[in-house]
């Protein structure tokens, strides 16, 4: 009925909001919490002050953050800009085709593949490239308390001058990455009891949501809505020993490029200048 669709509207406009919320949350307590690692692995390192997790997001809870979550924005703008660019190609060939404007050959089927592929390719590369950089315009960002566009440039020369050594920790974060990946399916087969535990408890609010939302609405579509809210608790709890694992991993990746940084930022292009020690007497 016109009354339920109403409701059904309402719900999915409630917990589209409730999601925005939890996404800007969960956005602003990443960057923060970068910015916080960044800083206390460094002044570690510099004073071996070891600071508490409270004094960790009170550094980092800055303009840095915000410059960090701009810089992240710019690097992902290539797959972007690629996603809408390639939806907006798809659409229009879409309603060519069925508008009965547009034809393919066999040729042309084949050519707009091949460029498809090269371009989403290209994109690719470029992606991980910037993925890479980041590491160091965000730590220019963080350390040197440079804006984006300085950050953008001196991470740019750091890598570019010494292009070696940090081809080497790319690579090395790569196979520590495999490793990563392997662990993760192995708990993941692990944790098996825990999601079915987990669904066993989130039974219980799922029951008490869809008997309220039956008052407003049929059962079928009151258990859809019940379990469409539940759901993002029910993930946590069945994944959270891999939530926890993943916050490790993002911790010592973080600590590892920071490291990397100033060592880089300590040894010029790469060498090790050593100077004449005046002769013994």
């Amino acid at each position: 009925s016109r009354y339920e669709f109403t409701v059904l509207i309402f719900c999915f406009v409630a917990f589209t909001l409730i999601m925005i919320v939890l996404g800007i949350v969960v956005a602003i307590a990443r960057y923060v919490s970068e910015t916080a690692v960044i800083r206390m692995v460094d002044e570690y390192e510099s004073t071996d002050t070891k600071m508490t997790v409270r004094e960790g997001f009170r550094i980092g809870w800055s303009r840095t953050s915000w410059r960090l979550f701009l810089i992240n924005l710019i690097v992902s703008l290539p797959a972007i800009l690629l996603v809408l660019v390639l939806l907006s190609v798809g659409i229009g060939i879409f309603f060519a085709i069925t508008n009965g404007n547009l034809t393919f050959t066999a040729f042309s089927t084949i050519a707009l593949i091949g460029i498809v592929f090269l371009v989403v390719f290209a994109v690719v590369i470029l992606t991980i490239f910037l993925n890479l950089l980041r590491h160091f315009v965000w730590r220019a960002c963080a350390l040197e308390g440079l804006g984006v566009q300085e950050s953008f440039r001196r991470g740019w020369e750091l890598v570019r001058e010494n292009w070696k050594s940090v081809g080497l920790m790319w690579l090395v974060m790569i196979g520590l990455g495999i490793v990563w990946a392997v662990a993760s399916i192995i708990l993941v087969i692990i944790t098996i009891p825990l999601v079915f535990v987990s669904a066993g408890i989130a039974a219980i609010p799922i029951l008490l949501l869809s008997g309220l939302f039956s008052i407003f609405l049929s059962n079928t579509l009151a258990w859809v809505l019940a379990i469409l809210f539940i759901l993002p608790l029910f993930l946590t709890m069945a994944f959270f020993p891999l939530l926890v694992l993943g916050g490790w991993q993002a911790v010592f990746t973080s600590s590892v490029w920071t490291l990397t940084y100033r060592e880089i930022k300590a040894i010029p292009n790469g060498k090790v200048e050593v100077q004449e020690l005046p002769a013994a007497s």
